[in-house]
């Protein structure tokens, strides 16, 4: 009797141990950081300022902006899926900045405008794991990646980066985001009531 219950309490606790391993692991795989923030003010026919907020420098900068789309271009270094579940991130490094044009012959034929993000007085990530060869394995590529958005001068969006690249979505505020998580706490209620 006394061994079986110790084999179910082991059992048991053997499913907790892997219940609480696969909730860490598509935590860590879908991980998200707000990287930066932009916003739009019109200046004329296809013509803006953006206003590009970095949020791991703390830096605000504008930069004139020609289209009706907006690009973020990034350096970026994917981890081995393992090192992201062992709480390592994926390295970015920003680049650019620039308009661009839904149609094609818009984007051959009219003004457009890049800014560099990057700048030199930051550590360059992807220098210091060249530096330190022994960090390859925990690297699965290195490439470029870009996000771009319609420009619309009524809202600000915000740029995340992910474990794979970076991705955008419309901006939520401190007071939208508590909002929302009230709505999903009066459904979670009234689902378990």
């Amino acid at each position: 009797m006394k061994i079986s219950f110790l084999l179910l309490a082991l059992l048991v606790g053997l499913n907790v141990l892997t219940m609480f391993a696969g909730v860490l692991t598509y935590t860590r795989l879908g991980d998200e950081k707000e990287i930066a923030r932009l916003s739009f003010v019109a200046t004329g026919k296809n013509a803006y300022t953006a206003t590009f907020e970095n949020l791991l420098a703390g830096s605000t900068h504008e930069y004139p902006l020609f289209g009706d789309q907006w690009q973020v271009d990034v350096r970026f270094l994917k981890l081995a899926p393992w090192a992201n579940v062992l709480g390592f991130d994926a390295r970015y490094k920003l680049d650019r900045l620039s308009g661009r044009y839904k149609n094609i012959a818009e984007q051959n034929n009219n003004k457009k405008l890049s800014h560099a993000l990057s700048e030199a007085a930051i550590a360059d990530p992807f220098e210091k794991v060249y530096e330190h060869g022994f960090l390859f394995f925990f690297i699965d590529a290195e490439y470029g990646n870009a996000t771009y958005q319609d420009i619309d001068a009524n809202k600000v969006y915000s740029v995340y980066r992910t474990q794979t690249g970076i991705i955008t979505r419309p901006y939520k505020s401190a007071a939208s985001e508590a909002q929302g998580k009230s709505v999903m706490h009066a459904v979670k209620h009234w689902l378990l009531e």
